[in-house]
């Protein structure tokens, strides 16, 4: 079971451990390196790009370097799954959702 969760969930961290999910789907506006830290590591950690900052507003090169810097912070987290913190809105660039998928690939190569 994947619960995905919209706003800052922080003050809930350590009772979502209880909750009997799989998989948490979490916002943009939680810290994910303290996030793993409380959170069982039975729990796979999916997110968490702001799906209305650089992606929707910046440049493809901006996207990779937020890419970049959230993979780096959560680079010896094992159960982290790269996404963005919700559903993108329709007026992303698709050039923009293209940098955010390469630039998460070249980190598995």
């Amino acid at each position: 079971m994947v619960y995905h969760i919209c706003g800052n969930t922080e003050h809930l961290l350590e009772s979502l451990n209880e909750s009997g999910a799989d998989a948490l789907s979490l916002d943009s506006d939680v810290d994910f390196p303290k996030a793993a830290q409380k959170l069982s590591k039975d729990i796979v950690l999916i997110g968490n790009l702001c799906p209305t900052g650089s992606i929707m507003t910046g440049k493809p090169e901006s996207v990779r370097k937020e890419v970049q810097d959230l993979l780096t912070s959560m680079k010896d987290v094992p159960n982290y799954i790269l996404s963005t913190g919700c559903d993108l809105p329709l007026e992303v660039p698709e050039e923009n959702v293209t940098a955010f998928m390469e630039e998460g690939r070249s980190f598995l190569f």
